[in-house]
């Protein structure tokens, strides 16, 4: 035989299961944010290593940003002319998830999502041959941008912001 239960406390356990559902969906919408916003950084700090690395050895390196599988791979290579590349297998490659890029070289612009794009420094003044513009970065699945790496074409510095 099972018990009655009273009304109040059925609109007691509903409004408990309610509010515990809103907690979930918040947890998870904040850890959606920090992931892409933990893409958006480290892609900042791969554009300072792959700057040290064209001023302090080779003039060649270049990086390539590349969607795989709803994934961006950021992948270590060697590029003559700036759409030429040949991988650097002894470098790891950095996995950027949860995440969708669009790029804009003018920065005026929403610009594009990115496929695949080259990032070439120049050696000798620092400037960027290749894959200057903005990169705006989104939650995947979203249009909630978590915010931006700009790429100046004439002194290679580069900045995060939103």
């Amino acid at each position: 035989m099972i018990p009655d239960i009273p009304f109040v406390e059925l609109i007691i356990v509903l409004a408990i299961i309610a509010v515990m559902s809103g907690l979930a969906a918040v947890s998870i919408s904040s850890i959606r944010t920090a992931r892409a916003t933990s893409s958006k950084e480290s892609f900042n700090q791969e554009l300072s290593t792959l700057q040290s690395l064209t001023k302090t050895q080779e003039s060649d390196w270049a990086m390539k940003l590349e969607k795989v599988d709803g994934k961006y791979n950021l992948v270590y290579g060697k590029s003559k002319n700036g759409s030429d590349f040949t991988e650097d297998t002894s470098k790891d490659r950095e996995i950027l998830d949860r995440v969708t890029i669009y790029y804009s070289n003018n920065g005026s612009s929403a610009g594009s999502e990115v496929s695949s794009m080259i990032i070439k420094f120049n050696k000798s003044d620092g400037s960027v041959e290749t894959g200057s513009g903005v990169y705006t970065f989104y939650k995947d699945g979203s249009t909630d941008s978590v915010g931006r790496v700009t790429l100046n074409r004439a002194t290679g510095s580069h900045y995060t912001g939103s």
